[in-house]
């Protein structure tokens, strides 16, 4: 008999809301405004989920010692552009409302700068719907480590194990091979 979920936990950028496909389209501006060439087509999918040392590692084998400063543009030029707004994900605002119904604990676990959470959270009214929040910078270790979720389960007090974490990304998902985080096919539950 599968265990019962007590509490679930949300990324955020590609699963709550449609931002991976518009982060994508900020990286080429970027690179032509430092002449840089425009990254290949496997960069943004192979990129997803990572933050932070993870994150500036992978940019530098594309960019060398451009790496940081291009994140920087990257991020400056995105947060403008991503203040417009962003579409919520079919479905997102009915999952939301049905697990608010229930009385179920939500949180929000992803590699994003606070900021650009909560801005995404505003911005779509989906802000009511979460207990707390929890960001990259916050933890020892970012995705594909587990520090993220494990934290996300401290804050809603919900023991991983009866955790069901929602996360779109193999980066985010990568977790699931460490002692912390038991395989996928056990407790906690990834969804894609």
């Amino acid at each position: 008999m599968a265990p019962k979920v007590k509490g679930v936990i949300f990324d955020m950028d590609g699963l709550m809301f449609d931002t991976e496909r518009i982060w994508d389209q900020f990286w080429s501006p970027c690179c032509r405004k430092m002449s840089l060439p425009d990254p290949p087509p496997e960069f943004y999918s192979n990129g997803r989920g990572l933050a932070g040392e993870h994150q500036l590692q992978y940019i530098a084998g594309y960019y060398g010692d451009k790496a940081e400063e291009l994140l920087h543009a990257v991020w400056a030029y995105g947060g403008e552009q991503i203040k417009k707004g962003v579409p919520c994900k079919p479905g997102l605002k009915e999952l939301l409302s049905y697990l608010e119904d229930l009385g179920m604990p939500r949180i929000v676990a992803s590699s994003s700068p606070r900021t650009m959470i909560e801005l995404n959270l505003q911005t779509t009214g989906t802000a009511r719907y979460f207990h707390d929040i929890v960001c990259g910078n916050e933890v020892k270790l970012c995705k594909p480590a587990p520090d993220i979720f494990l934290e996300a389960a401290r804050r809603i007090k919900v023991d991983i194990h009866d955790c069901m974490v929602l996360e779109d990304s193999h980066n985010g998902t990568g977790q699931t091979e460490t002692n912390d985080i038991e395989n996928e096919r056990n407790n906690p539950t990834f969804c894609p």
